[in-house]
């Protein structure tokens, strides 16, 4: 059986079809299993996050409709991750590497509540957007596998076949970068 297109599957959730979840399952599960088991050792804890993560589609859609479901429902994990760790003690749980990596962007993006937060969070999720095209692919690569991915810098250096030290020097010059970028945008 063919999945549905994402369109197709935000009209369900949006007319508050229980259909919407069984489909953005069929869709999206491996790809949340795969992205849920970089952020966290324990099955259970996999498990549990990727169910929230659908809830808080179902509880989320309406208002929102996105237009990418998959990265909806992957920032929406990448959140229920962060619970998990902060709750149980990021060292307990894995290395924590999750909250390291939030707290190195915490330097240069705003932390903010409410309507006008989702307004600023579209426009610099655009610039950040913008700011990685901008950027050298390799460079791109590893901020994306460490602030996405939530990635050890030992793993980023293996897979990228460089040493962890410049990819400690070019995270750390990028996210410099990424801050001015975004101050001369007024968006921090």
């Amino acid at each position: 059986m063919q999945c549905l297109q994402d369109k197709e599957i935000v009209e369900l959730f949006l007319n508050r079809d229980e259909k919407a979840l069984e489909e953005a399952r069929r869709k999206y599960d491996k790809y949340l299993s795969k992205l849920a088991a970089s952020f966290l050792r324990s099955k259970e804890d996999r498990e549990e996050c990727i169910n929230d993560a659908y809830l808080a589609a179902w509880d989320s859609i309406p208002p929102n409709a996105p237009e990418r479901l998959g990265l909806y429902l992957g920032r929406l994990l990448k959140r229920k991750s962060v619970d998990i760790i902060r709750e149980y003690g990021a060292k307990k749980r894995g290395g924590g590497e999750i909250a390291d990596s939030i707290e190195e962007l915490s330097e240069c993006i705003p932390d903010k509540d409410g309507v006008e937060a989702r307004i600023e969070a579209k426009e610099l999720s655009e610039a950040i957007n913008a700011f990685l095209h901008s950027s050298p692919p390799e460079k791109r690569k590893a901020f994306i596998m460490r602030y996405w991915y939530g990635m050890e810098m030992k793993e980023i250096s293996r897979s990228l076949k460089i040493s962890e030290r410049k990819i400690v020097n070019v995270l750390f010059r990028m996210r410099k970068e990424l801050k001015n970028y975004l101050e001369e945008r007024e968006l921090v």
